[in-house]
């Protein structure tokens, strides 16, 4: 059992208006976009959201270009943050992924899922259900309407483990439907994933709450995450947060 951060490159926004609200509101950043590539031991291959779509590459603006959203949040992506490269320097075929877990349907996290023909798409039916009525239609047909009719439901629980050793957890808020996972490694131990949930120190500490439309749900959340850290002892791995990022182990390299 092993897992790999696999970068996909940046999101520059303003921090407390994008993800830390109250928290640097004016203050622009890089925030890390990434993907999670988990090995387990009976040799499945399941990767946890597939980042930007490629045609931010040269075209920052790509997914709001013409909106009110124009030039908020410009994408920083190259060809060496594509799923496929990444997954290369792995010695790993985009073919030989038969698992894809969607947290939620947000563009800078299931852009790239046309790229595993092979694999079997999981998410929870509400997370499709409501976005594919909220989104850009434009956006939501490059990323992910049009095989939409392909995926697989997750279970309406609470937590549920979809391999042995990897366990998908309900964490609505952000997003409708949104969920987090926790991987048991043998060495490393738990290590939390709670995506965009909790994707920054400051929505772990409590310093700011998360953005979505459901503050309620996301508090919820929030507390079912930190219990299950301290249950297990795992530690974060957090999807946004430009401080952690640089101290990551990132591919090729393992978590074992």
């Amino acid at each position: 059992m092993r897992l790999a951060l696999l970068p996909g490159g940046s999101i520059y926004l303003d921090k407390g208006r994008a993800v830390t609200p109250g928290v640097d509101v004016g203050v622009r950043i890089h925030v890390p976009v990434w993907s999670a590539l988990i090995e387990t031991d009976d040799g499945r291959r399941i990767i946890l959201d597939t980042g930007m779509h490629p045609d931010h590459i040269g075209h920052p603006d790509a997914t709001y270009e013409g909106t009110k959203a124009e030039g908020l949040m410009p994408a920083v992506m190259t060809y060496s943050d594509l799923l496929p490269n990444r997954l290369q320097q792995m010695g790993v075929s985009t073919n030989s992924i038969d698992t894809v877990i969607l947290s939620h349907l947000h563009w800078d996290h299931c852009g790239q899922t046309h790229l595993f023909p092979r694999a079997t798409v999981y998410l929870r039916q509400d997370c499709l259900e409501t976005w594919a009525k909220e989104v850009n239609p434009r956006v939501g047909k490059r990323d992910f309407l049009s095989a939409a009719d392909t995926y697989k439901f997750l279970p309406d629980q609470e937590m549920a483990e979809i391999a042995p050793g990897v366990t998908v957890i309900h964490t609505p808020g952000h997003a409708v439907g949104h969920v987090s996972l926790i991987v048991m490694l043998p060495e490393t131990g738990a290590l939390l994933l709670p995506v965009d949930a909790l994707p920054m120190r400051e929505c772990v500490d409590g310093t700011s709450h998360g953005t979505g439309p459901d503050q309620t749900a996301w508090k919820v959340s929030r507390a079912r995450l930190l219990r299950l850290a301290g249950e297990r002892d795992a530690t974060f791995f957090l999807s946004h947060d430009p401080d952690q990022w640089p101290r990551l182990r990132r591919a090729p390299h393992w978590y074992t």
